[in-house]
C-alpha cells in the first residue's frame, strides 16, 4: 500500500498508533541485568553468567580462574 491509497492522514493515525504502541513495550534497564562480581561487567557484554545465590561470575572471570588453576597445576 503506497501513501497515496491510504490517505496522508490514515497515515498520520497509523503512526500515531504505532508510536503508542513502542511506548508500552518495555525494555530491560541496565539495573535488572546480571553483573558480574569480579570483574564488574555487565550480561549484555558478555557471553555467559554463572550465578550462585549471592554470587555472579562471568565467562571471562572462569576464564582466568582456570589459567590460574593450570598455572598452580604446572
Amino acid at each position: 500500500m503506497s501513501e497515496s491509497n491510504i490517505g496522508v492522514k490514515a497515515m498520520h493515525e497509523i503512526m500515531s498508533k504505532a508510536k503508542k504502541y513502542d511506548e508500552l513495550l518495555v525494555f530491560p534497564s541496565i539495573e535488572n541485568e546480571l553483573q558480574c562480581d569480579f570483574c564488574g561487567k555487565f550480561q549484555s557484554e558478555l557471553n555467559k553468567m554463572i550465578a550462585a545465590r549471592r554470587v555472579v561470575i562471568c565467562n571471562e572471570c572462569v576464564e582466568v580462574c582456570n589459567q590460574v588453576l593450570e598455572e598452580d597445576n604446572s
